[in-house]
C-alpha cells in the first residue's frame, strides 16, 4: 500500500494533473495529463478567448474585407439610330463590301462615392441583329458584320466620378435591315487591385 501512496504522491506532484473519464459501458480510469497538455488547453482558451472578442467586436474586425468596385453603366441616346452608311468597307471572301448602316452613342460610366475609383483596361463591342430589341438568332453561316471606333474622355474614375466613351458603330447584320443590339464589354480595374467586366447593351432601332 505504502509504494501505491507514493507514486500517487509523485503524479500529484504540480507538474502534472490527474484526471478521471468514463465511458459507458466500461470501468473508470484515470490518466495522466502532463505540461506540454496543459500549455495546448492554455493555448486554446487564449484562442477561444481573442476570436470571441473579435466577435463580439465588430467595430474593429480582425480580417477587413475589401470590396470589388461597381461601375454603372448607361448609354445616350437609347435607343440608338442607326442611318445608312458609305465609304466603309469590310472583306468576307475576297470580297471588299460596304457597311450598310452606321450608328453613333455615348457611353457613360459612373461609379458609387463610397468605394475604390477605377482604372478602364479594355473595351469591346459586338453586333448582333434584332427586330424590336429581340435578338435574332441567324444561321451558322451567317455572321453580323461590324467595325467601330471609340473615343474616351479618360481612362480613370474616381469615387462619385463619371466619364463617357463616344462610340460610332459601322455594321451589316443577315436580315438586311437596320435593327441590332450592340454590346459593350469595359474591362476595369480598381483601386484595390480587383480586376472588373462589365456590359452594356444598346438597342439599334428597326
Amino acid at each position: 500500500m505504502s509504494s501505491g501512496i507514493q507514486r500517487l504522491a509523485a503524479w500529484s506532484a504540480p507538474d502534472y494533473m490527474l484526471v478521471s473519464s468514463s465511458v459507458t459501458g466500461q470501468p473508470r480510469q484515470n490518466t495522466l495529463k502532463g505540461p506540454r497538455m496543459l500549455e495546448k488547453a492554455s493555448l486554446g482558451c487564449v484562442i477561444v478567448s481573442v476570436c470571441s472578442l473579435a466577435a463580439c467586436n465588430n467595430e474593429y474586425p480582425l480580417f477587413p474585407t475589401l470590396q470589388t468596385a461597381t461601375v454603372e453603366l448607361s448609354s445616350a441616346p437609347d435607343p440608338a439610330v442607326g442611318v445608312p452608311s458609305s465609304g466603309v468597307t469590310y472583306e468576307v471572301d475576297g470580297q471588299v463590301l460596304e457597311f450598310d448602316f452606321m450608328t453613333m452613342f455615348d457611353l457613360v460610366l459612373r461609379t458609387p462615392e463610397d468605394q475604390a475609383g477605377v482604372d478602364i483596361t479594355a473595351i469591346n463591342l459586338s453586333v448582333e441583329q434584332a427586330t424590336a430589341g429581340i435578338v435574332v438568332i441567324p444561321p451558322a453561316d451567317e455572321l453580323a458584320q461590324s467595325r467601330f471606333e471609340s473615343q474616351a474622355i479618360s481612362n480613370r474614375l474616381e469615387p462619385g466620378d463619371e466619364t463617357s466613351i463616344a462610340f460610332r458603330v459601322w455594321y451589316t447584320v443577315p436580315h438586311g435591315g437596320r435593327g441590332a443590339v450592340v454590346t459593350v464589354t469595359i474591362a476595369l480595374m480598381d483601386d484595390n487591385g480587383f480586376p472588373i467586366t462589365t456590359e452594356h447593351e444598346v438597342m439599334v432601332e428597326d
